[in-house]
């Protein structure tokens, strides 16, 4: 269900190559409040950019046959609106829910 294959089953085709719109990749992600200072996310984003890289998070995402992807605010708050309105999608058009409790943006 991954957007690109795995390096542990490259034979086996993503769910986009059998003709399935559809990915859902793991997402790993860190919150803080809304009312946090600017100074303290931006260290905060620089300690996780820097965390991402170091050997031991990228031995354990291997084992795990995950691909690495790490978003700053400005990104992972596109990739999650992004998502919110694919999956509503998915979710309506199975008959799951008949409309989102709030709304895509």
């Amino acid at each position: 269900m991954t957007e690109k294959r795995v390096a542990a089953f490259p034979e086996i085709p993503t769910l986009r190559e059998l003709g399935y719109d559809f990915v859902n990749d793991t997402v790993f992600a860190i919150a803080a409040p809304a009312d946090t200072p600017p100074e303290v996310l931006a260290r905060l984003e620089a300690a996780l950019a820097q965390a991402v890289k170091s050997k031991e998070y990228l031995e354990t995402i291997e084992k795990l046959d995950m691909i690495p992807i790490q978003y700053d605010s400005k990104n992972m708050d596109a990739f999650l609106k992004i998502q919110w309105k694919i999956i509503n999608k998915h979710l309506t058009g199975a008959g799951l829910i008949k409309e989102a409790a709030t709304a895509p943006e």
